[in-house]
Protein backbone atom coordinates (compact mmCIF):
# COMPACT_ATOMS: atom_id res chain seq x y z
CA UNK A 1 0.00 0.00 0.00
CA UNK A 2 1.15 3.71 -0.68
CA UNK A 3 2.09 5.74 2.19
CA UNK A 4 -0.62 7.83 3.80
CA UNK A 5 -0.88 10.57 5.97
CA UNK A 6 -4.55 11.99 7.64
CA UNK A 7 -4.60 15.84 9.04
CA UNK A 8 -7.65 16.54 11.27
CA UNK A 9 -8.55 20.03 11.24
CA UNK A 10 -10.13 21.83 14.25
CA UNK A 11 -12.25 24.59 14.22
CA UNK A 12 -13.68 26.87 17.16
CA UNK A 13 -16.63 28.60 17.49
CA UNK A 14 -18.97 29.88 20.06
CA UNK A 15 -21.03 26.36 19.34
CA UNK A 16 -17.63 24.07 20.74
CA UNK A 17 -14.89 22.63 18.88
CA UNK A 18 -15.75 20.87 15.25
CA UNK A 19 -13.49 18.64 13.48
CA UNK A 20 -13.71 18.01 9.38
CA UNK A 21 -13.68 14.03 9.84
CA UNK A 22 -15.59 12.35 12.25
CA UNK A 23 -15.16 9.55 12.45
CA UNK A 24 -11.19 9.58 11.05
CA UNK A 25 -11.56 7.20 8.73
CA UNK A 26 -7.82 4.67 8.13
CA UNK A 27 -8.89 2.83 5.26
CA UNK A 28 -8.28 -0.97 5.36
CA UNK A 29 -4.68 -2.43 4.38
CA UNK A 30 -3.13 0.93 5.78
CA UNK A 31 -0.47 -0.02 8.48
CA UNK A 32 1.09 2.77 10.32
CA UNK A 33 -0.81 5.99 9.30
CA UNK A 34 0.10 8.94 11.12
CA UNK A 35 -2.67 11.38 12.12
CA UNK A 36 -2.34 14.90 12.54
CA UNK A 37 -4.61 17.13 14.16
CA UNK A 38 -4.07 20.75 13.62
CA UNK A 39 -6.34 23.92 15.31
CA UNK A 40 -7.25 26.61 12.52
CA UNK A 41 -9.10 28.89 15.11
CA UNK A 42 -6.48 31.59 16.32
CA UNK A 43 -5.50 31.84 20.22
CA UNK A 44 -6.66 28.16 21.07
CA UNK A 45 -4.38 25.34 21.58
CA UNK A 46 -3.64 21.87 22.85
CA UNK A 47 -3.86 21.12 26.56
CA UNK A 48 -0.87 19.46 27.75
CA UNK A 49 -3.14 16.05 27.13
CA UNK A 50 -4.71 16.84 23.81
CA UNK A 51 -5.38 14.13 21.95
CA UNK A 52 -6.34 11.18 24.40
CA UNK A 53 -7.24 8.38 22.68
CA UNK A 54 -8.95 5.57 25.10
CA UNK A 55 -8.86 1.89 25.40
CA UNK A 56 -6.81 2.06 22.06
CA UNK A 57 -5.79 -1.54 22.61
CA UNK A 58 -2.52 -0.46 21.47
CA UNK A 59 -3.42 0.28 17.96
CA UNK A 60 -2.11 4.21 18.26
CA UNK A 61 1.60 4.84 19.45
CA UNK A 62 3.97 7.29 18.83
CA UNK A 63 1.99 10.24 20.22
CA UNK A 64 3.30 13.96 20.16
CA UNK A 65 2.50 17.16 20.42
CA UNK A 66 4.64 19.00 17.48
CA UNK A 67 3.64 22.47 19.09
CA UNK A 68 1.02 24.17 20.57
CA UNK A 69 -1.24 23.73 17.12
CA UNK A 70 -0.54 20.42 16.06
CA UNK A 71 -0.89 16.99 17.60
CA UNK A 72 0.40 13.37 16.29
CA UNK A 73 -0.98 9.72 16.85
CA UNK A 74 0.37 7.33 14.65
CA UNK A 75 -2.49 4.59 13.46
CA UNK A 76 -0.95 0.33 13.36
CA UNK A 77 -4.21 -0.07 11.88
CA UNK A 78 -3.31 -4.30 12.89
CA UNK A 79 -6.69 -6.08 14.10
CA UNK A 80 -8.48 -7.63 11.71
CA UNK A 81 -11.64 -5.87 10.58
CA UNK A 82 -12.79 -2.33 11.22
CA UNK A 83 -13.31 -1.06 14.93
CA UNK A 84 -14.13 3.16 16.18
CA UNK A 85 -12.07 4.04 18.82
CA UNK A 86 -13.17 7.39 21.26
CA UNK A 87 -11.13 9.97 21.54
CA UNK A 88 -10.88 13.56 23.11
CA UNK A 89 -9.81 16.78 22.04
CA UNK A 90 -8.77 18.95 24.72
CA UNK A 91 -8.27 22.82 24.07
CA UNK A 92 -7.21 25.67 25.83
CA UNK A 93 -7.44 29.37 25.32
CA UNK A 94 -6.52 31.42 28.10
CA UNK A 95 -8.49 30.08 31.71
CA UNK A 96 -11.00 28.65 28.99
CA UNK A 97 -11.10 25.00 28.27
CA UNK A 98 -12.91 23.01 25.67
CA UNK A 99 -13.54 19.56 25.20
CA UNK A 100 -15.01 17.61 22.43
CA UNK A 101 -15.01 13.81 22.16
CA UNK A 102 -15.36 12.20 18.41
CA UNK A 103 -14.24 9.07 17.17
CA UNK A 104 -11.38 7.12 14.80
CA UNK A 105 -12.64 4.14 12.98
CA UNK A 106 -9.47 1.86 11.89
CA UNK A 107 -10.56 -0.41 8.60
CA UNK A 108 -8.15 -3.17 9.71
CA UNK A 109 -5.52 -4.92 8.44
Amino acid sequence: MPNMNITVNITVTSGGIFVDADPVHVPKHHRDVPIRWRIRTRGWKFAKDGIVIRRNYLQFVARRRENSQVFHWRSRNSHEGARTYEYAINLTKGKNTLSRDPGIKNGGK
